[in-house]
């Protein structure tokens, strides 16, 4: 047996062994500490807003936004902070009409419906979370966006938690009849909806191991391809080589850009179709470098 055959043999077996540990974890890691865990860091997130908007609405500011409506300095400089920063919706109402709203992704015309502290909003677009204060007919509604929920997705439109809240997109909203889910509270302790792991995981201690391991059996397997073309263009079977070497690099290719597998599954951001998309041969910005470097 000789030595390159034995280093042949070796990155082969590598490449099996690699993609089998990536399966392997793919089928065995516990989703329930995923789903606590993810679930835990949504529910911390929010705290720490509500936490703010309550310090903030108690304080001194909060009769400066009286005028809010009629101030465009006091306004930009508020939407800055607030929107642009903190990803926090300032309303404000008099009468429960609506004065002042600090977006137009969501903006109830009257606060008549709202208690006082917290409340659940579910609208078309999304799920929200608002903070309302009174002071006689003046009051303000800060809202928290946490879940978007397009009727209709694509690659610039998707139902993701608010990025804010948590990168990873491991959950969605449960329903009554979901088995395993985690119950999100406010600050005070009182309920606002449940989440679930999505059927894929996509993000996660184990996902990152298991891309990992995927990227080093496409690695080994590209040497061992590349070790076995040598040796058939050797032998005089140069067309064969090429061929072969020219239909496994087709083949990793077609399997990315039909399934997008890295982008749904991995959720890698450099994959991601809404920063840069150019047709199907380049769909994303980490497709254009894959192909780049096989070129």
């Amino acid at each position: 047996m000789s030595a390159t055959f034995k280093i042949r043999l070796l990155l082969f077996l590598l490449t099996v062994s690699f993609a089998v540990t990536a399966i392997t974890i793919n089928f065995t890691f516990n989703k329930d500490e995923i789903l606590e865990f993810d679930a835990k860091t949504i529910e911390k997130k929010l705290h720490s807003k509500e936490k703010f908007i309550k310090s903030y609405l108690n304080g001194p500011k909060f009769d400066s936004l009286r005028n809010l409506h009629n101030n465009p300095a006091q306004a930009t400089d508020l939407i800055s902070e607030f929107r642009n920063e903190r990803l926090i919706y300032i309303h404000t109402y008099y009468d429960h009409q609506l004065r002042f709203w600090g977006t137009v992704r969501i903006a109830p015309t009257t606060d008549a419906g709202l208690k006082e502290g917290s409340n659940l909003l579910k609208r078309e677009n999304g799920y929200y979370e608002a903070i309302k204060r009174s002071s006689g007919n003046f009051s303000v509604v800060a809202i928290i966006p946490i879940k978007a929920e397009y009727t209709y997705q694509n690659k610039f439109l998707k139902n993701d938690f608010s990025p804010d809240l948590i990168h990873e997109n491991n959950l969605e909203i449960a329903g009554l009849n979901d088995d395993k889910s985690y119950n999100i509270r406010n600050s005070d302790g009182k309920y606002l909806f449940s989440v679930k792991l999505k059927s894929s995981i996509t993000n996660s201690f184990y996902s990152k191991l298991e891309l990992w391991m995927w990227i080093f059996a496409v690695f080994l397997g590209t040497v061992f391809i590349n070790y076995l073309c040598i040796s058939l263009a050797n032998r005089g079977f140069v067309k064969v080589a090429i061929s072969v070497f020219f239909l496994y690099f087709l083949a990793l290719r077609i399997i990315t850009l039909e399934y997008a597998w890295i982008d749904s599954y991995f959720n890698l951001p450099i994959f991601d179709t809404r920063h840069f998309s150019a047709g199907y041969f380049f769909p994303s910005l980490g497709d254009f470098l894959l192909n780049a470097i096989m070129d």
